[in-house]
């Protein structure tokens, strides 16, 4: 099981990359589609399951 704040590692990184005067925007940019990937992964191995929940909620009522 992962530590607690080891999920969020990736945030404190991207703010000293942006802060740093000598690292381009490109750089900062690709810091975060690489933060991004993951979540976009599970997004769309789960978009299914999602889609026929919000649509299941919406016809119980």
């Amino acid at each position: 099981m992962p530590e607690p704040g080891a999920a969020q590692a990736d945030r404190p990184a991207l703010s000293v990359l942006r802060t740093d005067p000598e690292v381009g925007s490109g750089v900062v940019l690709a810091g975060a589609v690489i933060a991004l990937i993951p979540s976009l992964i599970v997004y769309l191995l789960l978009q299914r399951s999602l889609v026929t929940g919000i649509a299941a909620d919406a016809t119980k009522g």
